[in-house]
């Protein structure tokens, strides 16, 4: 099943039970269906994902 949306290179906070911290969220008809690393989305990533890094970059100097 492929993702609508694929969010990646962000700062997640779960609500597990330590509160642990991921990178990406996998979207799919407004319900997330997958939390966890970049490349654990991969397999969510079809022709038709909207895929959106949320990394910052650094002003050069």
């Amino acid at each position: 099943m492929y993702a609508d949306l694929v969010l990646q290179n962000g700062k997640v906070v779960t609500v597990d039970k330590d509160f642990s911290f991921k990178k990406a969220i996998a979207v799919k008809d407004g319900w997330i269906i997958d939390v966890g690393y970049d490349a654990d989305m991969k397999e969510y990533i079809g022709p038709k994902t909207e895929v959106i890094g949320l990394g910052r970059t650094r002003p050069a100097g």
